[in-house]
């Protein structure tokens, strides 16, 4: 008897789920799962606005405690701070723009990607890409990232809310 109860219930709500979401509605909601994603793409490794704006948040932060007199216990901590886009005339860039380190993905331990922003208002300006210096450069080049926009995935439901 209790087999019979558990077929009927089990049956009774696939049936209820069947009849609020029809089969044709439910490939259109798994087609366009969310709204698509902006930002930038440096080869293949794309970074979302969301991501820039707190890489951007944490420049300015750090360029700011740059500024501040050293104490005696600086000197031991390993701080990494913003420095100055040196190819910024080369870009059409200003001069006064920092340059600061996308965080690196997978089992990447550098970054090579890089976000421009103005000190002074702390504005994001520019995600820009450090080629690899050939042996005859005598310095790195830097190429700016395009902007892209690209649609979600259903696999966004397991990356964690940024929003």
């Amino acid at each position: 008897m209790q087999f019979l109860n558990f077929i009927v219930i089990s049956i009774s709500l696939f049936w209820t789920l069947g009849l609020t979401q029809p089969a044709h509605e439910s490939k259109v909601v798994r087609r366009n799962f969310g709204p698509d994603h902006k930002g930038y793409q440096c080869g293949k490794k794309k970074y979302i606005i969301f991501d820039i704006d707190v890489a951007v948040k944490n420049a300015c932060r750090a360029y700011s405690h740059q500024r501040k007199p050293k104490t005696f216990w600086s000197i031991f901590r390993d701080d990494s701070y913003p420095r100055l886009f040196p190819e910024a005339k080369k870009l059409r860039i200003p001069s006064k723009a920092q340059m600061w380190p996308l965080p690196p993905t997978g089992l990447n331990v550098v970054s090579y990607n890089y976000v421009i922003f103005m000190p002074a208002d702390c504005k994001f300006v520019k995600v820009v890409h450090k080629s690899h210096k050939k042996k005859h450069e005598k310095h790195e080049n830097y190429d700016i990232c395009k902007y892209v926009v690209w649609p979600s995935r259903w696999t966004d439901i397991f990356k964690p809310s940024k929003r």
